[in-house]
């Protein structure tokens, strides 16, 4: 790092305009947010230490009611939310209304778009494109009753978001679909459906998904002026064993930018102009998700919003993301003034890694003050999302995120699982 690079300042006197981040773990978006120009102010879960380095952070869990009160003593004038919300029920309009009342126009995309989104109609959407789509089939669950009499103000498109899959039934369970809850962030309980998962139902809303062989992949686009511009591509670490998530398609971090074939570029990026001018009400950044089988790019969901890999593809790239988001979904607002992007320091790495660890067992946080020294919002880290020292983590909780580079994708997955080993050995054991 440079002495001409501005180091990240949260005094309150900062005179930068303030964006309220609403979502799970904020850390991501909170640092894209001073990239383009903005103070944060995070409602976020786990409130870490890096977090408040260069954000005021709420620390609340995000599916709290007390969220647009919060969201009122923010002053923040715009609003970017980070799906922690069950986006299909009514109380999750209600809830975004309320947002939006308290801090202004919201930076994305509306629930209509999800609801267009949604799995099933998405699959329908590629099979009218002609393009791959993987079979898909609406589960059993709680799902809840929509109708006029509980002031439904999506009411008519959740009826035609139901209608073509009124006929569905369960697929054989014989290991070759995946059952997967509609609030499956992150990989969250999906599981393939079998004779024993099926004697052991869910209580929440579900539905099943062809399975594919092939890497898992993700694509990021930003969807400006009736088009989609391909920002770039990274490899998905889903259920890493090194990582050791919960569940079996967990996600545990990213790899990127990476390439793939032309022809195989061309079918993603026709999906994405097909999406944004198909009336979905797409806009600023999104992400497909989708495995790839060595020649086709099998499309598992598209996610309306800024996700995961976006900070690696931003640091990558030197491109300040979330001011591009910005005159996309609100063209006729100028933005703020972008941080300026320091000059690089040595050559610029081919690919950036990031690994989620989670505990194997209960665990205490070192004090990793260390890694919280001042820096430029432009320079990689080596560790995010840290604990406060002595934060107690149980088997399956996120613990810390590890960063590297190298000259390609083998070589930057060996070094993520290196730098997550090392991770490990400082975590102090706790009392179950």
């Amino acid at each position: 790092m440079t002495g001409k690079e501005n180091h990240v300042r949260t005094e309150t006197t900062d005179v930068r305009p303030r964006l309220l981040i609403v979502g799970a773990s904020a850390r991501a978006a909170a640092w894209s947010a001073v990239r383009a120009g903005w103070f944060p102010v995070c409602v976020d879960r786990f409130g870490d230490d890096d977090l408040k380095q260069v954000a005021e952070v709420l620390p609340v869990d995000p599916r709290q009611c007390a969220v647009p009160t919060l969201a009122r003593s923010a002053a923040a004038a715009h609003l970017l939310l980070s799906d922690p919300y069950p986006w299909w029920t009514v109380d999750c309009q209600r809830l975004y209304d309320e947002l939006e009342r308290s801090c202004g126009p919201r930076l994305g995309c509306s629930l209509t778009t999800r609801w267009a989104l949604a799995p099933w109609r998405l699959a329908e959407r590629l099979r009218a494109m002609q393009c791959p789509a993987l079979e898909t089939r609406l589960g059993a669950g709680n799902w809840p009753e929509w109708g006029d009499s509980r002031g439904d103000p999506l009411g008519d498109l959740h009826e035609a978001a139901w209608s073509p899959m009124a006929g569905s039934k369960q697929p054989p369970a014989d290991g070759t679909w995946l059952q997967k809850p509609l609030a499956s962030g992150g990989g969250r309980r999906i599981r393939f459906w079998t004779v024993a998962t099926q004697r052991q139902p869910w209580d929440e809303p579900c539905y099943f998904q062809r399975y594919q062989t092939g890497e898992p992949y993700g694509a990021v686009f930003l969807a400006a002026r009736g088009r989609a511009e391909l920002v770039g591509i990274s490899q998905q670490l889903i259920g890493s064993p090194e990582a050791a998530p919960p569940w079996p398609f967990g996600y545990c971090g990213s790899i990127g930018p990476v390439t793939l074939p032309p022809a195989t570029v061309a079918i993603l990026q026709r999906i994405a102009d097909g999406l944004v001018t198909g009336a979905t009400g797409l806009r600023g950044l999104f992400g497909i998700d989708f495995v790839y089988d060595g020649t086709t790019p099998w499309v598992t969901e598209v996610n309306p919003r800024y996700t995961a890999s976006c900070e690696l593809l931003e640091l990558a790239l030197r491109r300040p993301l979330l001011g591009e988001h910005w005159r996309a979904c609100l063209p006729d607002h100028p933005p703020p003034r972008s941080a300026d992007v320091p000059p690089r320091c040595g050559r610029a790495p081919a690919v950036l890694g990031k690994l989620i660890v989670y505990a194997r067992d209960p665990v205490l946080a070192p004090d990793f003050a260390r890694f919280l020294q001042p820096r430029s919002a432009w320079t990689v880290p080596y560790l995010a999302d840290i604990p406060a020292a002595g934060t107690r983590f149980g088997p399956g909780q996120p613990v810390c995120t590890v960063f590297a580079s190298a000259d390609d994708p083998d070589a930057c997955r060996k070094k993520l699982f290196r730098r997550a080993e090392w991770l490990r050995s400082r975590l102090r054991p706790a009392e179950p």
